[in-house]
């Protein structure tokens, strides 16, 4: 299909197609209609910039709106001056609408959502750049469709956020976790940190070479969390009140959605536990800016490396963030956004 094809196609998939405005503040809600689920999309920040950022929350079951109400990461401050970051809810959670049929919910509608998305976003703000970006679980849905639309040119740039480059049956995963503790490990002992426990661990690593069981796994898994970061955010009266009863967000479907929806999050988690995630990350292409925490349990900066080293983009960077966990741009709000900022100008 021709690149002005897909943007035509992009006027049938919104129910409010009228065009955005492009200046330094902008604040603007609408939804866009897909594959019968109406989904509804928040644009902040600075479309004046020329470039907007499509976040791609985590999960499954997270919800963009959430964040961008409470603003874990101070993007208010440190991003929208700079660019727009369009948040929106997944269908089947949120505020996401329409009568769906839970079958229907799966990880390529996902992908056919995001898209829509993006085609709407670049007809409501004419001349506008889409970068996608995408933490965890949005990590994930980041390299699918990277290597599924990434040759239609429709995003410029993506950002993967502590997004996991293999597989719970792969040996590779099990490989990086090992080295990750190890290395911690060597530079505890060297520096007189808790040294008895992490000789320990060395000693462990040493007789184990190789993670196989559950119960090996469960143990290298308890070694792991003792590096473990604390990132959490303060949630004020003022946050509740504004969610309540100030925001576009309703958080009464959001909480009563994903007690009803938890079988079709489980269906995602084990079609994304399916997927041969390691054997696409070599063909990925596109432009590509890998952020993690130097103490990430969930994503090693072992894994990042491989998957900075493994794919044939020739435009890809790489951040660890120190003393940063999972959600790093908790805890290093300034780095994230200036990383980010600094890749998609």
């Amino acid at each position: 299909m021709r690149y002005g094809a897909i943007l035509l196609l992009a006027f049938f998939l919104t129910a409010c197609s009228k065009e955005g405005r492009l200046n330094e503040q902008v604040n603007e809600f609408f939804h866009v209609e897909v594959a019968g689920a109406q989904l509804p999309v928040k644009v902040r920040g600075n479309t004046a910039s020329g470039r907007i950022i499509l976040y791609i929350p985590g999960g499954p079951g997270g919800t963009g709106l959430d964040v961008s109400i409470l603003d874990p990461g101070d993007w208010k401050q440190h991003l929208e001056r700079d660019v727009a970051i369009a948040y929106y809810d997944q269908r089947g959670l949120g505020n996401a609408q329409g009568d769906l049929d839970e079958s229907s919910i799966t990880l390529e509608q996902y992908l056919q959502d995001i898209r829509a998305i993006v085609l709407v976003l670049k007809t409501r703000y004419p001349g506008t750049e889409i970068h996608l970006m995408g933490h965890s679980f949005g990590a994930l849905l980041t390299y699918r469709f990277m290597h599924r639309f990434g040759h239609e040119g429709l995003v410029k740039r993506y950002i993967a956020s502590s997004g996991v480059g293999t597989r719970i049956v792969d040996p590779e995963h099990w490989e990086f976790r090992r080295a990750y503790v190890a290395t911690i490990a060597i530079h505890n002992v060297a520096n007189g940190i808790d040294p008895g426990y992490w000789q320990e661990a060395l000693d462990w690593l040493a007789q184990h070479p190789v993670v196989d069981t559950t119960p090996l796994r469960a143990k290298l898994y308890e070694y792991m969390l003792a590096t473990a970061v604390e990132e959490e955010i303060t949630v004020s009266i003022a946050d509740v009140i504004n969610i309540l009863l100030l925001s576009d967000n309703n958080p009464f479907p959001y909480y009563l959605t994903l007690l009803q929806r938890q079988a079709f999050i489980n269906h995602l988690v084990d079609e994304e536990r399916a997927w041969d995630i390691k054997a696409i990350i070599p063909l990925l292409q596109e432009d590509l800016l890998i952020i993690g925490g130097e103490f990430d349990v969930n994503v090693p900066p072992q894994e990042l490396h491989w998957i900075h080293d493994t794919i044939a983009s020739p435009n890809k960077r790489i951040l660890i963030l120190p003393n940063a966990g999972h959600d790093h741009y908790i805890s290093q709000p300034e780095l994230f956004a200036a990383a980010v900022l600094d890749f998609v100008r």
